[in-house]
């Protein structure tokens, strides 16, 4: 008789050291997660042959929108955020200039 108790009892403990440790290892794998980066700045360089119209269609690019809804006045506030930066107007290649996303979105 007191072998069954002992026998229950030793099942019953394990069963439930089992379940205990199922219950740990299905918590840990909730803790995983996934962050995602929300880019704030983009650097543009400026190519052979641009000018603000082709800037502005191909950071509408990189912003994943339809770069054929381009207005003047996109063009415009790109032209303005480029002379604010460099001082003039004139496009150099090679040049770079840095367009906070917020200002387009």
């Amino acid at each position: 008789m007191k072998k069954s108790i002992l026998k229950i009892l030793a099942t019953t403990l394990f069963a439930i050291q089992l379940f205990t440790v199922n219950a740990t290892a299905s918590d840990e794998k909730k803790i995983i997660k996934s962050h995602t980066i929300d880019v704030s700045q983009i650097v543009m360089t400026i190519q052979y042959g641009d000018g603000f119209f082709t800037l502005t269609r191909r950071l509408f690019k990189a912003l994943d929108k339809n770069p054929e809804n381009v207005t003047w006045e996109d063009v415009f506030l790109l032209k303005t955020i480029y002379e604010e930066q460099k001082g003039n107007d004139k496009l150099k290649v090679g040049d770079k200039f840095i367009i906070v996303k917020n200002e387009f979105i």
